[in-house]
């Protein structure tokens, strides 16, 4: 059969094997080297060995004369056997390339079939390299006989989760109860405090009867308005006031747009009703506290407040403290909030506090109204008008800080209730936006 070559035998090995066989071939001419004499021509497998003794050593070669008669008994000899002689060591070379040269071939012959042994591994290589990437990349098949195995490692899975599972939801319901606790601990601790007053508690006999009595007072100080001097506006508020025997009347009426007075009513009550919502509607130079006394119903509350003002006559501070009964109801307009104070000789039982004996205290009498109604549509309800009103005496500070001080509360209301961006336009920038 035709043999190729290796590729991956150099051409290095190919001049070496030839070179080897030339020298295979040359073998049997080197057997027939001859021995040069003087005159003569000695074959050199005709040469007789040194002799040896019986114990091994090597015995003294013969002398030179010796020599000369072996090559002239060569000489002697026939041409013809010598050339028989040529032909068989010929023959014998010629074998031994020929045998040589078959080895050759065998080994060639091996070499190939390795390397389509060597092919055929590398191919089967691949193509298991392939097989596993499409394992990997698809879902995996059950072999004949571990369908068993599988369903118990996915049952083992699945109790595993089952637990942790379960582990999960007593950390849940753990920290779910632990939230719980603090957040009444916390509810607990922001209550707010208790003033150190104990009054009567008022019915809702006598408060329905009170809140008749604050309606009808709002009503007829709204009828001497007219009386009223105009100051201009401040934020869109329109102030009017009137100082009559050391009491200060004052009017504030806004007309805010996109807004109904139901809304803007309940708002306002959630806000005065909050202790701590309603004390920041006042600056704090008044250090104004609130707290709440009695809940009467949904829509009636008494509240006692304190506030520090200065007194220019004595140049001392004031403690300024009333008792006050918040209500809110409807009317024809709109919706109404008053604030009156309570007398306190018949509602203070006791006074627990020590500032008296500090400080001077001055119970003041307060009687302030809002009021809100829908201007326009009823439907549409395009803007809604408010009104803050009302008379406090000028105990130990002068008008002109109460006239401030009361279109300060208004923007801060404002502000509490419908954001920080309302307040900032003009009256008549409102009524062209509800427009």
């Amino acid at each position: 059969m035709a043999l190729r070559p290796a590729p991956w035998l150099g051409d290095s090995y190919w001049t070496t094997t030839a070179q080897l066989l030339a020298a295979d071939a040359t073998e049997g001419d080197e057997k027939l080297a001859r021995v040069r004499m003087p005159g003569r021509v000695v074959d050199a497998s005709s040469a007789v060995p040194p002799a040896t003794e019986p114990s091994g050593e090597t015995t003294t070669p013969a002398p030179k004369a010796n020599a000369g008669v072996l090559a002239i008994a060569a000489s002697e000899q026939s041409p013809v056997v010598a050339q028989a002689r040529r032909m068989r060591d010929r023959l014998k070379v010629r074998r031994l390339y020929y045998r040589k040269l078959e080895r050759l071939n065998d080994l060639r012959a091996q070499v190939s079939a390795l390397e389509t042994q060597l092919e055929t591994l590398a191919l089967s290589q691949q193509q298991q390299q392939q097989q596993q990437q499409q394992r990997v990349s698809h879902a995996p098949q059950a072999p004949d006989g571990g369908a068993p195995k599988l369903l118990h490692e996915l049952a083992s899975t699945r109790q595993q989760l089952q637990h942790e599972n379960e582990f999960l939801r007593r950390r849940v319901a753990q920290f779910v109860r632990a939230a719980h606790s603090l957040s009444v601990k916390l509810v607990e601790l922001r209550a707010p405090p208790t003033a150190f007053l104990r009054i009567k508690a008022v019915t809702r006999q006598e408060c329905a009867e009170m809140r008749r009595r604050m309606f009808a007072e709002a009503r007829k100080l709204a009828r001497n308005r007219a009386r009223f001097r105009s100051t201009g506006s401040a934020c869109g508020w329109a102030a009017t006031q009137l100082l009559l025997d050391g009491v200060y009347n004052f009017h504030l009426e806004k007309r805010v747009p996109r807004v109904r007075a139901a809304c803007v009513a309940e708002r306002t009550w959630a806000l005065l009703c909050d202790p701590a919502r309603f004390a920041r509607l006042y600056s704090t130079a008044v250090e104004m506290r609130c707290y709440l006394l009695q809940t009467v119903d949904a829509d009636s509350v008494v509240m006692f407040h304190e506030h520090r003002t200065m007194n220019p006559a004595e140049e001392r501070e004031m403690v300024i403290r009333t008792v006050v009964l918040l209500a809110r109801a409807t009317t024809p307009e709109g919706y109404a909030i008053t604030l009156t104070s309570l007398d306190r000789g018949k509602w203070v039982l006791e006074d627990l506090s020590l500032r008296e004996v500090q400080e001077a205290v001055v119970w003041n009498e307060v009687f302030c109204w809002l009021q809100y109604s829908d201007d326009g549509d009823a439907a549409a309800a395009a803007s809604c008008v408010c009104t803050f009103a009302g008379v406090a005496p000028t105990v130990g500070a002068s008008v002109y800080f109460w006239m401030v001080e009361f279109v300060q509360i208004a923007v801060r209301w404002e502000a509490e209730v419908f954001g920080a961006a309302s307040y900032l336009l003009k009256s008549s920038d409102t009524e062209q936006s509800a427009l």
